[in-house]
């Protein structure tokens, strides 16, 4: 039979080039040594002995590509440029991960964990963006910022500017101010989709972060509303105290309405215990009744407890976020260690988008 003569022939001629081969590698490379191979040299011997007794050129383009790859991504510093790296082995795009920080109860600590958790993941490397809702201004105050004399959300969100005219840069990340002017929001965004306005705004550097956080106002109005519709989930810190659990109770039905109506994709990570003394007694009762409303939300009180220090507030005297004015302190190491939880239990992490790159 024809063919199959000429498919031995090709099998004995490939035989013979494999032999070939490893004769003048095993020559020209392999040499003993105290009655030892050179381990590089035997190594390639047998992975290069396996190739040929593979189809040769897939096997070879395959594990070159592997390879090439797993080389360029372990090669990147950054872990804004592995992310980009991503993007073009994987077609997608990489979106941050947006989110609020809410309580409608005022004192809680909101601004604090929400600068605390800028300064953490930006130590780490990570691309971060603060965004203020509060027209108190607190958290652009607290990172060493003029609010009063620059641009704010209050301009994009009317469309005045560009997000990316009004973004500022501190040590702790990006920020996006705010000031007394937004307080007029409710009478002024009056029109039909207002509760889009920051998810709309938020498309055009959306890709330009790993994570966003929103500092929302101790209100449940318009502003509280474009932060639930534009997040991805929530962190509800609060004082251990008896009106911060009632505050809790009375954001449900906002988070529900906002799922029902506008984003059924938010979740809330849990509930975050700010002041913490566990040898108070009132404490403990508040994180028993916290766990019990925790689960009517779907959600959890985070094993970190933040507790009560100084440094928290003679931090925003200096324009800086704990973490950076007291890295020792406790308060630093507890958020430190609230990080690590939603970290390392994937409560939180950059997602990829559905879209495809261009």
């Amino acid at each position: 039979d024809l063919s199959a003569l000429r498919q031995s022939q090709r099998e004995s001629l490939r035989t013979n080039r494999l032999f070939k081969f490893s004769a003048h590698y095993v020559q020209g490379n392999i040499a003993f040594k105290s009655q030892r191979l050179k381990t590089p040299g035997f190594l390639l011997f047998i992975i290069q002995f396996f190739v040929g007794l593979v189809n040769r050129q897939i096997f070879l383009s395959k594990i070159k590509k592997s390879l090439k790859h797993l080389y360029i991504f372990c090669a990147v510093s950054s872990i804004i440029e592995r992310r980009k790296y991503r993007v073009i082995v994987i077609g997608g795009v990489y979106l941050s991960t947006i989110i609020a920080v809410t309580n409608q109860k005022g004192g809680v600590g909101k601004t604090t964990t929400s600068s605390s958790l800028l300064a953490a993941l930006h130590q780490r490397g990570f691309r971060v963006l603060g965004i203020d809702l509060d027209p108190q201004g607190s958290l652009g105050f607290c990172l060493g910022l003029d609010i009063e004399n620059c641009a704010t959300v209050y301009d994009v969100m009317k469309g005045a500017k560009a997000i990316g005219e009004v973004i500022v840069e501190t040590e702790c990340g990006d920020i996006l101010p705010s000031n007394i002017l937004l307080s007029g929001a409710e009478l002024e965004f009056n029109r039909p989709g207002r509760e889009f306005l920051l998810k709309n705004q938020l498309k055009d550097v959306q890709d330009d972060y790993d994570f966003v956080i929103i500092d929302t106002p101790p209100a449940l109005n318009i502003l509280t509303v474009n932060a639930y519709v534009a997040a991805d989930s929530l962190i509800i810190p609060m004082a251990p105290e008896i009106l911060s659990l009632l505050g809790i109770s009375q954001i449900r039905e906002t988070i529900e309405t906002v799922r029902r109506c506008y984003n059924p994709n938010l979740k809330v990570l849990g509930i975050l215990l700010n002041k913490f003394n566990p040898r108070l007694n009132l404490n403990r009762e508040v994180l028993d009744l916290s766990e019990q409303i925790a689960s009517q939300l779907d959600s959890r009180v985070f094993n970190a407890k933040i507790r009560a220090s100084v440094a928290v507030a003679e931090a925003p005297a200096h324009g800086e976020s704990v973490l950076t004015y007291a890295p020792s302190s406790k308060p630093a190491l507890d958020f430190q260690a609230l990080l690590n939880e939603l970290l390392n239990q994937r409560l939180i992490s950059v997602r990829p988008a559905v879209r495809e790159a261009d």
